[in-house]
């Protein structure tokens, strides 16, 4: 049997919990919310990020409009193990909590994190630009059938 390495590994099992959370979620906004909140974490990579910077750069009427959602994703996420969350020892005589820090273990690929809206949008974009290129292909009097067919021959 195949060993994978740990990261590998490690990577599937975040991408997978990361899109069944996000499917499972129950309206289409919140499902909105939560791939702009996991994006947000890829965007960053591995970095280390601080609770009150994540708020300041998620919470607004435009992104995520409530402070309680980001809340509840950052527990939810925590409890998962999608993310990682790192909080710093309290120091004596100072005070309010210490900070704490959250980050994604391994770099996740953006690709998986398109809401379907977006990705309907972009195929029939797609479709219709190829309907117009097969269109004038055939006003030249080329036939597509045989373009698809060299280009079959040249990617293989």
């Amino acid at each position: 049997m195949v060993e994978f390495p740990p990261e590998l590994t490690e990577y599937i099992r975040i991408q997978i919990q990361a899109e069944e959370y996000i499917r499972t979620r129950r309206s289409e906004e919140t499902k909105n919310y939560a791939t702009v909140f996991i994006r947000f974490f890829i965007e960053q990579g591995t970095d280390w990020i601080r609770a009150k910077d994540i708020y300041t750069a998620l919470v607004s009427p435009t992104i995520i409009p409530y402070t309680s959602q980001v809340t509840r994703m950052l527990s939810e996420l925590s409890e998962l193990g999608i993310l990682e969350r790192r909080e710093e020892p309290r120091v004596k005589g100072t005070r309010g909590s210490p900070p704490v820090y959250y980050r994604l273990p391994v770099v996740l690929s953006d690709v998986a994190f398109i809401p379907k809206k977006e990705l309907e949008t972009e195929l029939s974009t797609c479709r219709l630009r190829l309907g117009i290129a097969i269109k004038l292909l055939q006003e030249a009097g080329i036939n597509p059938d045989k373009i698809e067919k060299k280009v079959r021959e040249l990617t293989e």
